[in-house]
């Protein structure tokens, strides 16, 4: 499972050194937040269809993992400016998706397993909005 955390880790500091750290601005000033998560979520599922078909994957759970990766994009662009625009926020959610989907058995097995994640993240898009204080009270004493 090191070794899993580590090479996902790493595939996902790529890939969001792109999505997130390169692509999402220019998107945003576009089409907005939300068109931009919407964008790189088709972008990101598209970059992955290959290997869907490659694993003779169903029509059904291809379209399903679409939405999901969708969906998940979205959430990871909300959770991405709710970090203040920290990118390695989105590194840690596609790092763990993808150690979710190995460490599970029979997680990829069932239909669409991204509707899962795409189904439970939308909900949680929302924690960043809870009232927490100003953070500058927050401050430990000095010693």
């Amino acid at each position: 499972m090191p070794l899993l955390l580590v090479l996902y880790f790493f595939a996902a500091a790529t890939e969001e050194a792109g999505w997130t750290g390169y692509l999402l601005q220019p998107l945003r000033e576009r089409w907005g937040t939300l068109g931009a998560g919407l964008v790189i979520g088709l972008v990101w599922a598209a970059w992955h269809l290959v290997a869907h078909t490659q694993a003779d994957r169903s029509a059904a759970w291809t379209a399903g993992q679409v939405l999901g990766s969708v969906a998940v994009r979205v959430l990871m662009v909300r959770l991405y400016d709710s970090s203040g625009g920290i990118v390695p926020t989105a590194v840690a959610v596609h790092t763990t998706i993808n150690v979710a989907e190995s460490v599970f058995p029979g997680w990829t097995d069932h239909a669409a397993p991204a509707l899962v994640p795409g189904v439970r993240f939308p909900p949680a898009a929302r924690l960043p909005q809870l009232p927490l204080g100003d953070p500058s009270t927050h401050a430990l004493p000095h010693a």
